[in-house]
């Protein structure tokens, strides 16, 4: 199963597109689940990496990749998060990859995000979007409050991709769409990154 190809033209810093990875699951050579995930600590030679539980959750084989679609990284663990579609997942880091961890922001309604990772024809092309709530109450396996956003150009596909702040700071990760039955899309559900930042500072 290859990862798509991410385009040289689409305007990503080189260090954003570094700390975003390919999270695949191989059911076999040809087919497959497929998300993004987030690079959000490091320790030496140890990435964590943050994705949506629901891409790790299939059965078969999961794959990391970065962002030349060569490298391989060897998966130690994966830890999930309670109540909230969230999964931490470390591997060992190539010799050559130097990015450093994301920077952690907090949302606010109306500010404009940029969501990268698996969103519209393939990998680390950026989507615009605006946020909706930061706190939304939404029914489902997962009862804990979410930030919704609105995103025209999000696709099925994308889960656990980032969405950033004008100032390059991850203010969650991207796990589903929202939609009335054969209609337009709703909103879109994202886990609040200050989750993340609570429970890698609980690990210090």
């Amino acid at each position: 199963m290859a990862a798509p190809a991410a385009r040289a033209d689409d305007g990503v810093p080189a260090q954003a597109r570094q700390q975003t990875f390919v999270v695949q699951v191989a059911f076999d050579e040809e087919h497959g689940a497929i998300g993004a995930g987030v690079l959000v600590a490091r320790d030496g030679d140890v990435l964590t990496l943050a994705t949506a539980e629901h891409v790790v959750s299939e059965k078969g084989t999961l794959q990391i990749l970065d962002v030349t679609r060569r490298n391989y990284y060897r998966v130690i663990d994966i830890q999930t998060l309670p109540d909230y579609d969230l999964a931490l997942i470390r591997v060992y880091a190539q010799p050559d990859f130097t990015a450093e961890p994301v920077q952690i922001g907090d949302a606010a309604a109306g500010e404009p995000v940029t969501v990268l990772g698996n969103t519209g024809d393939g990998f680390w092309e950026p989507a615009s979007g605006t946020v909706l709530q930061t706190s939304a109450q939404i029914p489902g396996v997962f009862g804990s409050p979410r930030i919704t956003i609105a995103c025209d150009a999000c696709s099925f596909g994308d889960s656990g991709s980032g969405v950033f702040d004008s100032q390059g700071r991850l203010l969650g990760i991207l796990t589903r769409a929202w939609r009335k039955k054969n209609g337009p899309v709703l909103f879109i559900e994202v886990e609040p990154a200050a989750l993340i930042r609570q429970e890698l500072l609980a690990r210090r």
